[in-house]
């Protein structure tokens, strides 16, 4: 439990998310992070066609789990061998 708390602080989500590190957006909802938690990410090295998570908004929710079979069979028709 330790070393998830640790993957989910601040701090290692803002590493996470520095593209010369690795890249990967946080997982981390900024309204919900205090201002000095914020700055971590603000700090971040953008490109110029990277955007903020703002910029990004909600993410979508993932379908239902009743649409599993019908995407995996759609998926296997188009790329499967």
């Amino acid at each position: 439990m330790v070393f998830a708390d640790f993957l989910l602080s601040a701090e290692a989500q803002a590493r996470k998310e520095n593209a010369e590190l690795w890249g990967d957006p946080t997982v981390l909802s900024m309204s919900k992070l205090s201002a000095e938690e914020r700055k971590l990410f603000d700090a971040l090295p953008r490109g110029i066609a990277t955007p903020t998570p703002d910029q990004l908004g909600r993410p979508l929710p993932e379908p239902h789990p009743s649409w599993v079979s019908a995407l995996e069979q759609a998926w296997l028709k188009r790329y499967g061998a």
